[in-house]
């Protein structure tokens, strides 16, 4: 299906127009999603806030907050390292508990984390959610210490 109309051309930073289009959006819509006029928004984002920030400056704050520091503020973008991480070897014990009526499943690795079931089947099932869960942790605090120092 081709297009058809008008198609409207904004002058932003490219660095936000290249972060929308990775979004799969356009200027146009992330606009209309915050209930901006794109042109009046267009013209308050290639000024540099001063002192008090204009709720366009906010949306992209909050959208695009690297895109909006290297933007704004000067401040250069997050190097992104792409280390391969080998996740250590795990191994998994899966026994029948008469008080809860329940298999638990534990990995010796991860002490004081366990996972129950009502058969060897969902504890595994659990177990491997709560690894993903401790993985993705683990990943938020890699990434929070960077930005933080």
């Amino acid at each position: 299906m081709s297009r058809t109309g008008k198609r409207h051309l904004y002058d932003i930073d490219p660095r936000l127009q290249q972060g929308l289009k990775k979004k799969g959006c356009s200027f146009a819509r992330w606009c209309f999603g915050w209930n901006f006029e794109p042109n009046e928004t267009a013209a308050a984002l290639r000024q540099k806030p001063e002192g008090i920030t204009t709720s366009a400056h906010d949306a992209v704050k909050r959208d695009f907050p690297e895109i909006y520091l290297e933007i704004f503020e000067g401040k250069p973008p997050l190097s992104k390292s792409y280390e391969k991480k080998i996740h250590p070897r795990l191994s998994l014990h899966i026994v029948w508990n008469e008080l809860r009526q329940k298999y638990v499943a534990s990995v010796p690795e991860t002490p004081g984390v366990e996972a129950t079931g009502y058969n060897w089947g969902t504890a595994l099932e659990n177990m491997i959610e709560v690894q993903k869960l401790l993985r993705c942790i683990g990943l938020l605090e890699d990434y929070l210490k960077k930005l933080g120092g």
